[in-house]
């Protein structure tokens, strides 16, 4: 679940974890399309890409998994940023699909808003 995010022609085409929301919810929250934003709930929070779209519904947003960034430190505690923007981290653990597969996990809620530029850091 790596993503090829190390391969350069395909982190080209695909610079940034990005977070498909409708431009209604966005409106409504103050994100505009590009901007930075947090994913959160009770586990965890991750940093996200606004990418406005029509492809979902106007009461979800669809994120992008198996983010990490192969440019930062790979020693503990950074392994790439493998915790900056992992939508997996929402997810309590233990959710794995009984044969060992993929989490079964598909939706969940979460909390979704703008980074603010006020040296605000990822936790």
């Amino acid at each position: 679940n790596a993503e090829h995010r190390n391969i350069p022609w395909l982190r080209e085409i695909d610079p940034d974890p990005i977070v498909e929301i409708h431009p209604d919810t966005a409106r409504s929250l103050g994100i505009g399309d590009g901007e930075w934003v947090w994913i959160e709930n009770w586990l965890s929070r991750q940093k996200f890409k606004a990418k406005l779209t029509l492809a979902v519904l106007p009461q979800m947003v669809m994120a992008a998994h198996g983010w990490w960034f192969p440019e930062e430190e790979g020693a503990e505690p950074s392994l790439f940023g493998a915790w900056k923007s992992n939508i997996n981290q929402l997810i309590p653990m233990g959710s794995q699909g009984k044969d060992g597969l993929g989490a079964p996990i598909k939706n969940l809620l979460c909390r979704v808003y703008k980074v603010q530029d006020r040296g605000e850091s990822h936790e």
